[in-house]
């Protein structure tokens, strides 16, 4: 029976050719376009979530109250990090840093080697927020020391011919300021799926330095991360 099925169905298809050939087309974009979006939203669904703590991986907003409502921006004053930290005890890790768009690309010179690097200003516990993966160097102390830089293995082998770069100086400049720092760290190459890019990783301290950011300055808008403790109550923690 389900053969006679098929032979009619077969018969039709090939006494009416064009209709045959407009359903195909239909049948066959139709399929391309969801494989597409199936891929399309798979991809996205991956975009950092490789971070060990992606679970617990919060960014803090800030709403800004306006004549027309509110608005609900990244943008974040320069030591709440360091602040929530010390005063919020669901906070675990906590980390400012600047986006990666917000400069040019800085100029790094080691001997006569130069390169142009896309860089963050990044607080001390940026590696223990973010999971970006070490060749060399501690997570925990790499940005501990002002006067450090943390750098991608490809910057590294252009800098220095070679990976073993950790304890090397580079002497970097933004805009009219110019300091040397010494490498402490060396990362791996940055997973596939990571939203944020860069080459190199440079202490906050120093933004704050060259930039002259106090304590009592509530300059920004900076980008602010947390780690939260497990079992931490995230609705009662926003109330505070």
């Amino acid at each position: 029976m389900f053969k006679n099925y098929l032979k009619t169905a077969w018969r039709h298809l090939l006494k009416n050719k064009r209709f045959t050939i407009l359903n195909l087309i239909g049948l066959s974009t139709g399929l391309a376009c969801t494989l597409l979006i199936c891929l399309w939203v798979y991809d996205e669904l991956r975009i950092d979530h490789f971070h060990k703590n992606d679970r617990r991986l919060f960014q803090v907003m800030e709403n800004q109250p306006h004549e027309k409502g509110i608005t609900t921006a990244n943008g974040t004053p320069a030591l709440l990090a360091a602040t929530l930290k010390a005063n919020m005890p669901e906070v675990e890790n906590a980390t400012v840093c600047t986006p990666p768009s917000w400069f040019p690309k800085i100029a790094l010179t080691a001997g006569n080697k130069i390169a142009k690097s896309t860089t963050v200003f990044a607080g001390q516990e940026y590696l223990r927020v973010f999971s970006y993966p070490l060749l060399q160097g501690n997570a925990a102390q790499v940005l501990q020391d002002k006067n450090s830089i943390v750098i991608s293995s490809a910057l590294a082998r252009t800098l220095f011919g070679t990976t073993n770069a950790t304890g090397k100086t580079i002497t970097w400049q933004l805009d009219q300021f110019k300091r040397v720092s010494t490498v402490s760290g060396v990362l791996d190459e940055l997973p596939a799926g990571t939203s944020t890019s860069f080459d190199c990783l440079l202490p906050f301290d120093a933004f704050r330095e060259i930039m002259n950011i106090t304590a009592l300055d509530p300059q920004g808008p900076f980008n602010t991360f947390l780690v939260m403790k497990e079992g931490a109550n995230i609705p009662a923690f926003m109330q505070n």
